[in-house]
């Protein structure tokens, strides 16, 4: 018997369980995993030993392309995927426009699935709700559906800018969604609360932690957590920020789990709000803003054990000049941070059980998101992407290599574990050094109605 590709006497981890075996793979699936004494012909064979094979990474959240108007962020498709891959992240998921009418929806759907076919990586894409729509939830639900994308999201926030969905909408959402299979994407912030805040701070960078405060998180995650178990639903809390909001919440016990999921990026768990005080503060602009070293441990807890379920980077960079001309006002400056292709080795710092790890960060956003076990798995018959990395090594963050960020937030953090190579469907993407994969391998996938219940 012979294969296309072999890793061997690597120590394999699923999420589940972890073992060392060899690992065989043809036509871009995992044909068979064998004990590493039981050994087969591969045209391509890589030696693993002291490594851990991990299915590959998946980034839930990332924004590629983002046109905010004045400004649209630094990473398309083609490099965002390219940092991507230096991280060991093998599909993620971006955001269509917000929708506001039924033109929107197929103009807005096939505009990104025309920006992501540079994409090196897999990606699948939630639909984006701006506002309260003029057609129905039923209309929106259905589209969400027959394109593949059975996940939505809606602000909480932002009224502003016209993007707020009202809680009698979110409400009828729910019930769609536990209904029909649907995912709901929830940026959740008080804008009552937000807008009193901005009257009693300067709009300015030292106070975005005051303004768009934890306790708007929390009132609105606690205002969603309650629609979502009241309409049956399938609640996503998307860039959960503070301990504080995760405290107030298992309170009131752990039942809530059922129908909502929470996410927090690698932001929230390494930094604190002092970053906003510093003279480089505008390279920390971003929402929901970082908190309180207090906030950030008590997150840090509970991330350890296990209460928080997927993590995702927000990733949006703007350029350093973007960035600065319009520092200190909060109204202008554009807000989002590089953040692709260090989540593992952030993680890996705090973390030291590789179980973990893997549903984290390959098994869990798989799952919530309807990709299981095609992604996020090292079952047999599905696509081998892989991350192989090494757990001990210690190494300094410094710019980024890949992509088209000017530079890392996380420059100078010293970090354990490192990505040593990167496969997608059984093809080298990333080798240690270079990025191998070409721009347009990734496809995109189309999924079905979601059930987290099955």
């Amino acid at each position: 018997m012979s294969y296309d590709l072999a890793l061997k006497r690597g120590t394999l981890c699923d999420g589940f369980n972890i073992w060392t075996g060899n690992l065989y793979i043809s036509d871009g699936k995992i044909m068979a995993i064998t004990p590493p004494e039981e050994n087969f012909k591969a045209r391509q064979s890589y030696d693993c030993s002291g490594l851990f094979i991990f299915p590959g990474f998946i980034d839930p959240h990332v924004h590629l392309k983002l046109d905010l108007g004045k400004y649209i962020s630094s990473d398309d498709f083609e490099s965002g995927s390219a940092a991507a891959l230096s991280g060991g992240v093998t599909t993620f998921f971006d955001f269509t426009e917000p929708v506001r009418s039924m033109n929107d929806l197929k103009t807005f759907f096939e505009e990104k699935l025309t920006q992501a076919e540079k994409s090196r990586i897999d990606y699948g894409l939630h639909l984006t709700l701006g506002g309260n729509p003029t057609f129905s939830m039923e209309e929106l639900v259905n589209f969400a559906l027959d394109s593949g994308m059975p996940s939505i999201k809606i602000f909480t926030a932002y009224g502003d800018s016209n993007r707020r969905t009202d809680r009698g909408h979110l409400y009828e959402l729910m019930i769609l969604s536990g209904k029909k299979g649907l995912v709901v994407l929830v940026h959740a912030e008080d804008d009552e609360l937000i807008n009193q805040n901005s009257k009693c701070f300067p709009n300015v960078i030292e106070h975005l932690s005051d303004i768009r405060s934890s306790e708007s998180e929390l009132l609105a995650v606690i205002d969603v957590v309650k629609l979502a178990q009241l309409g049956g639903g399938q609640a996503y809390i998307v860039h959960l920020s503070s301990g504080l909001t995760l405290s107030e919440l298992f309170k009131c016990g752990s039942e809530w789990n059922k129908n909502v999921v929470i996410e927090t990026c690698p932001q929230y768990l390494v930094l604190n709000n002092t970053k906003l005080r510093g003279e480089n503060n505008y390279l920390y602009s971003f929402c929901p803003p970082l908190r309180s070293e207090n906030e950030r441990q008590i997150l840090l807890k509970f991330f350890k054990n296990g209460k928080v379920q997927t993590i995702g980077t927000d990733h949006c960079p703007f350029s350093i000049k973007e960035k600065k001309e319009n520092a200190p006002d909060l109204r202008n400056i554009p807000y989002g941070i590089p953040s692709l292709g260090f989540t593992f080795s952030l993680l890996r710092s705090h973390i030291s059980d590789p179980l973990l790890l893997a549903r984290l960060l390959s098994v869990n956003p798989a799952r919530y998101l309807g990709i299981f076990p095609e992604k996020g798995s090292l079952k047999p018959g599905t696509d081998a992407d892989l991350a192989v990395v090494d757990m001990e090594k210690n190494w300094t963050i410094s710019r980024p290599l890949f992509g088209r960020a000017e530079y890392s937030p996380y420059y100078g953090l010293t970090v354990k574990g490192k990505v040593k190579m990167t496969f997608l469907r059984g093809m080298i993407a990333y080798d240690g050094k270079e990025i191998t994969l070409d721009p347009g391998t990734g496809r995109f996938l189309k999924r079905r109605a979601i059930y987290w219940g099955d």
